[in-house]
């Protein structure tokens, strides 16, 4: 479990009152975050920022946070891009139609703040979501934020075709990273926009230090946090695999593009494939501690 995981929410307001350049993204699990609530919450923070916020939508992957809000465990992996298709419908209901904009007088003379035949209740009923009321802040300068979404399964890649503003994706090779940027944008065109709508951001970690041996050290730590972490990025149990046996790379209900570029790694499964396709539990767990070892006895 990783500790603290404090709400990053607080800190924008804070910074955007001494930056002027500086924009916020926020990741926030829309499993976890009542659709009505959140949209005021980002509304305000785009007043608070003047337009420089954006939401990282996730669906999250981890039991322990469905637990905590009172659910028995996870949702499937579909099934909660499903339930996305319904909240974004509703958040955007709530950013975009129920204030028009002239809705805002601001009248001090006639003590008349708004327009009331303007401001709009919603009438939401669907399966997931029923709402009867109107959106509690004025429209922000976005109205709603820009959006980034960093799936690429096959449902992550059509929701951000059609959502999307921003889209993360893994670091593999640039023939694979190809493949799904083509395909995302080929989904976007299909949904009449522009496949210049959707950026497409690729990752880069980069280390530093005063020296080589310095870099390399932090980079042998990095390595063993990374891989400790990657059970519950994965949703795979490492524990029932022995040390050189190879893991099996199949469906799950964590983050799928993740399982998804580990199994392009690993090649051919099964008893005839070569040791070197074979993505061991062996090189998984003990790479990274073996090569601190190095470090720190050098």
């Amino acid at each position: 479990m990783q500790l603290p995981v404090n709400d990053p929410t607080l800190l924008i307001p804070a910074i955007a009152a001494v930056t002027q350049h500086l924009s916020f993204g926020v990741t926030s699990n829309l499993t976890l975050e009542q659709p009505y609530l959140f949209a005021r919450r980002m509304s305000m923070l785009d007043h608070l920022t003047r337009g420089r916020v954006g939401w990282n939508i996730v669906t999250g992957y981890l039991d322990s946070a469905s637990r905590a809000i009172g659910l028995t465990g996870q949702m499937a992996h579909d099934d909660r891009y499903d339930l996305t298709d319904e909240y974004m419908e509703l958040i955007y209901k709530l950013w975009e139609c129920r204030w028009e904009d002239s809705a805002v007088l601001a009248d001090k003379a006639r003590d008349v703040y708004a327009d009331a035949s303007k401001v709009h209740v919603i009438h939401h009923h669907s399966k997931q979501y029923r709402v009867d009321a109107m959106h509690l802040s004025e429209p922000s300068p976005q109205r709603t934020p820009v959006l980034y979404q960093a799936g690429s399964s096959a449902c992550g890649k059509q929701f951000a075709a059609a959502h999307a503003e921003c889209v993360f994706v893994n670091g593999q090779a640039k023939p694979t990273v190809k493949t799904i940027v083509d395909d995302i944008r080929a989904h976007a065109l299909t949904r009449g926009r522009s496949t210049s709508d959707i950026k497409v951001l690729f990752g880069q970690t980069v280390i530093t230090g005063r020296t080589t041996r310095e870099v390399q050290g932090k980079y042998a730590e990095y390595q063993y946090q990374r891989h400790v972490s990657s059970e519950a990025s994965l949703g795979i149990d490492f524990a029932r695999y022995d040390m050189d046996e190879p893991i099996e790379t199949g469906k799950s209900q964590a983050i799928v593009s993740n399982v998804e570029a580990m199994t392009r790694a690993a090649g051919p499964q099964g008893p005839n494939a070569s040791c070197s396709n074979r993505w061991c539990s062996a090189a998984v767990r003990c790479r990274s501690s073996v090569r601190q070892k190095t470090w720190r006895t050098n």
